[in-house]
């Protein structure tokens, strides 16, 4: 009958449930109902051991105020909400629960930091929303390498390469992810002049007619 209430309860909701225990001939008032549902949620949760986490955030204010949301992946079901997001609270609610052996988490470098304070036996994965978004950076890093038609640098861009490059480098950036990022970015302004003098000398032709 416990069962039942429970069932219901969680499938309805209060009165709903009342009216259908009150069918079977099992009558239940709402307030029972939901006290039963409340006993029930409470217990497993508090005994559950986590053991595959996701660590990601979410808005409280979008463009504002963001938390952080962990889940237990194997449940698949939200386990606690953290009121903001740093690598202090993350550290922190894993510290709590040493049964971790998993983190999956995005590519925020504040996650990884936590994961390392709070659980430095578990491992960290990239979840399966970033690696095709990790995948598809790699390529992108790797045709911005190619040589582009049409696309000469102008002797004024590529005499300002190394002073970017240096400028980029002295901020502790990789210089090989610098360098890809100052081709493309050449590349396409490259193409775009190109494009902007086809549409200048067509215009002046018709002018010229």
């Amino acid at each position: 009958m416990a069962d039942l209430t429970r069932l219901f309860g969680h499938a309805a909701g209060g009165r709903p449930a009342e009216r259908l225990m009150a069918s079977l001939g099992l009558p239940q008032s709402d307030d029972t109902i939901l006290r039963h549902l409340k006993r029930h949620a409470g217990g497993p949760a508090e005994a559950a051991t986590v053991r595959v986490v996701g660590v990601d955030d979410w808005a409280w204010q979008k463009g504002f105020r963001y938390g952080t949301i962990m889940v237990d992946l194997e449940r698949r079901e939200v386990v606690d909400v953290l009121p903001d997001r740093s690598a202090e609270a993350t550290g922190h609610w894993l510290a709590q629960h040493p049964g971790i052996e998993i983190v999956s988490r995005d590519r925020a470098g504040l996650y990884a930091e936590g994961a390392r304070r709070g659980a430095p036996q578990a491992k960290q994965v990239a979840d399966r929303f970033h690696l095709p978004q990790n995948f598809q950076k790699a390529i992108e890093q790797q045709l911005s390498r190619a040589p582009r038609p049409n696309s000469q640098p102008s002797p004024s861009l590529t005499e300002a390469e190394p002073v970017i490059l240096a400028e980029w480098i002295g901020h502790g950036r990789q210089p090989a992810l610098v360098e890809h990022r100052q081709l493309g970015s050449i590349g396409r302004r490259a193409v775009n002049t190109d494009k902007f003098n086809q549409v200048k000398a067509l215009q002046l032709s018709l002018v010229v007619e």
